[in-house]
């Protein structure tokens, strides 16, 4: 009997087993999802053809890959990555290509015991034992509420969160505070990081649309902001009114989020009340103040 490798059709992790376990029901070692054991591959795995365009999915990350994204396409199989998925992979992605990285782990099934027979459904993934939330994980309501007390001002705290969040997990090289004080450059790009991490979709696949949300969130913003200037009270008071509901095009957004973290186990607590919440709640008492005094007069 001899060892063959395959790969799990949840997880993409390459197991080990023996050639006696063809056709055996099993779990996965790292998702706990059920597969039967396939038959060994009899040659070794055909290259695909060149591809002339990019496009398809990323198999690092299992993203879309759209003509602005930065790519990498395989010299060996000519499968397409994204640039900073080869990166961080070190190499190709598809098992059994000459260019994946040489020193794999590999998890073996050798000696693992059937399970017992349980019924047919759909395999949910194991849920995350951590006590550390995904992303801003903050009530709905808070969201709503400081967006419209703020005068906006909490979507820029918003956007600024969830990019510190990135750069303190992933290690990156940015500066979160500028890219939420430019939100209005910077809102798309986030959306995109939150549609396609990689960690909150192993939970549950993201599914809003980052490009239309940021589009909508970007004009009504700066359709409120020009309309706001004009030396017209009335007029001014119009513009606040048009970007006031601004905060809806966060909302899908902050749902999802607040799925993913209320899958974790334990599920991790509400953001509390930072300077941050008090900075914006004190702005929008000050301008609410300003403009009802305004009106008054």
């Amino acid at each position: 009997m001899s060892d063959f490798k395959f790969t799990c059709p949840h997880c993409q992790q390459h197991i080990s087993a023996d050639s006696s376990m063809v056709g055996t029901e099993v779990a996965c070692p790292t998702c706990s999802g059920r597969l039967i054991v396939p038959e060994p591959p009899t040659s070794q795995p055909r290259v695909p053809p060149p591809q002339t365009e990019v496009g398809g999915t990323c198999p690092y990350c299992r993203a879309a890959i759209t003509p602005t994204d930065r790519t990498r396409v395989c010299p060996a199989c000519h499968t397409p990555h994204h640039a900073d998925c080869w990166k961080e992979n070190k190499g190709c992605t598809v098992f059994g290509c000459s260019m994946a990285p040489p020193d794999e782990e590999k998890i073996s099934l050798a000696g693992a015991v059937p399970p017992t027979p349980r019924a047919v459904g759909a395999v949910r993934p194991p849920p995350i034992n951590s006590g550390a939330p995904m992303f801003l994980y903050i009530p709905v309501s808070r969201l709503v509420v400081m967006s419209i007390v703020s005068m906006g001002l909490y979507e820029v705290y918003w956007i600024y969160r969830n990019w510190r969040y990135l750069k303190e997990r992933d290690g990156l090289k940015i500066q979160p505070f500028w890219r939420g004080w430019f939100g209005i450059f910077y809102c798309h790009s986030i959306l995109k990081a939150i549609l396609t991490d990689r960690q909150t979709n192993a939970i549950e696949k993201a599914s809003f649309s980052a490009g239309g949300l940021a589009t909508g969130w970007i004009i009504l913003v700066i359709l409120g902001a020009a309309i706001g200037r004009s030396d017209d009270a009335a007029v001014s008071f119009l513009g606040t009114l048009i970007s006031l509901p601004s905060f809806l095009f966060f909302l899908p957004v902050q749902n999802y989020i607040n799925r993913v973290n209320e899958r974790i186990s334990p599920r991790p607590p509400y953001k509390s009340w930072s300077a941050g919440h008090i900075v914006c709640l004190v702005w929008g008492i000050i301008i609410w103040l300003l403009i009802l005094a305004g009106m008054a007069a």
